[in-house]
């Protein structure tokens, strides 16, 4: 199950503090409460590349979806969706993990792979309880 809002609020965000870097930005990033970007019928932007390899690798490059439907590892290890906070997250085994809060991936820390095997073995329950049918 795709969580196409937090998708496309991800990729905004990420196109807009890219461009943040730049002397002044696009008149449409200027424009508050308006948004336009080019999605696809699934909500996914620039057709599934990552925005970030552009500027680090200088070409495009197929994205991966985050894990968990982009919600909280941590919450997903104890059997719920959690939201998250953008800057709590952690890279394990090459998979990008968001948590709710700085406290929270604090306590991811003490013990990732645990709580990462907890999550992976929950997760289809989480989306068969909570999910929703894909467009």
């Amino acid at each position: 199950m795709t969580n196409i809002p937090f998708l496309r609020s991800l990729v905004a965000a990420s196109l807009v503090g890219l461009a943040a870097g730049t002397p002044s930005l696009p008149v449409q990033a200027q424009q508050p409460g308006k948004v336009l970007l080019n999605l696809d019928k699934s909500g996914v932007a620039i057709r599934g590349y990552d925005p970030v390899a552009y500027f680090t690798q200088g070409k495009a490059v197929k994205g991966n979806p985050p894990q968990f439907g982009g919600y909280c590892g941590y919450g997903a290890s104890r059997g719920y969706p959690a939201d998250i906070d953008p800057n709590a997250f952690t890279i394990m085994e090459g998979r990008l993990i968001l948590q709710n809060s700085m406290g929270v991936l604090r306590r991811w820390q003490e013990d990732p792979d645990s709580y990462l095997r907890k999550a992976d073995g929950n997760w289809p329950a989480i989306v068969e309880k909570h999910g929703k049918p894909e467009a």
